[in-house]
């Protein structure tokens, strides 16, 4: 469900007509990738039970920025007045929530989000070179997002690294949020970055510095774990099979622990 829009410059040996052919062929195609996608979007948000266009709406939100970036959002419960955002995990969209949709947009108007460089959110050139570049890039998008769509409070609700995100996000924009609810969130302390102050000896936590240099390697050759998950073969369905169970449980936790809050 993911794809980059790639332009790749013309060789100097094609005509300029040529390119140009080119570049509105490789459009057209994107286009035509992009317009798949959407129906495969609609086809897993239908199973949330709500009607698409009616009760569902699907839009994109454009963001007050130099590169035009905008962010692809779901929403529904219109007539609620209390305001609920989902932000979902790392390489995931808007449709890890459409199970608990239905429940949620009883009691609430609800948001769902794909973070920038993530389902049909824009890819964006920004060059992320650190953990402080990583959160300011996704607090300032987000809350450019919340400018957009004019909310003035909401409840904010991150999985994974959208947890994690939505925790800075609510550091520095307290008066926006008026309930925070992490969901496995992830987190990265500051000397994580530093394998050799992380731990009183060089050699006290070895298996934790492999990780690092795994990771870090990882990084700066642009590799994501999505690419590991195409070449696992065999264990490709597992590996897919396990990441669906483990989003239909975050759907029921998260539902029975908002039905508690609002039997008290």
């Amino acid at each position: 469900f993911f794809f980059l829009m790639i332009r790749r410059p013309p060789r100097s040996t094609q005509s300029r007509s040529s390119a140009a052919s080119d570049v509105y062929k490789r459009q057209g195609h994107m286009k035509d990738i992009k317009a798949k996608i959407l129906e495969y979007e609609k086809a897993i948000l239908a199973s949330s039970g709500l009607e698409i266009g009616n009760e569902l709406e699907i839009f994109d939100v454009k963001l007050n920025d130099q590169e035009d970036n905008h962010i692809h959002t779901t929403l529904c419960g219109h007539n609620n007045s209390k305001i609920m955002v989902l932000v979902h995990g790392y390489g995931g969209a808007n449709f890890n929530f459409a199970k608990m949709l239905k429940k949620l947009s009883e009691n609430h108007k609800v948001y769902c989000i794909d973070l920038l460089g993530m389902g049909l959110s824009s890819r964006t050139g920004t060059h992320i070179k650190n953990k402080d570049d990583v959160v300011e890039f996704f607090v300032n998008s987000l809350e450019k997002w919340r400018q957009a769509v004019s909310i003035q409070e909401m409840i904010l609700i991150g999985h994974s690294f959208g947890g994690m995100m939505s925790s800075y996000y609510s550091l520095q924009y307290t008066h926006r949020v008026k309930q925070l609810m992490l969901i496995s969130p992830a987190g990265i302390s500051d000397n994580y970055f530093d394998p050799i102050k992380s731990s009183k000896s060089v050699f006290s936590n070895l298996p934790e510095k492999i990780e690092f240099e795994i990771e870090l390697f990882c990084w700066e050759k642009k590799l994501t774990p999505f690419q590991f998950v195409k070449n696992l073969g065999i264990l490709q369905s597992i590996s897919v099979s396990y990441t669906h169970l483990r989003a239909h449980e975050t759907g029921r936790n998260l539902v029975c622990r908002l039905l508690l809050e609002k039997k008290k």
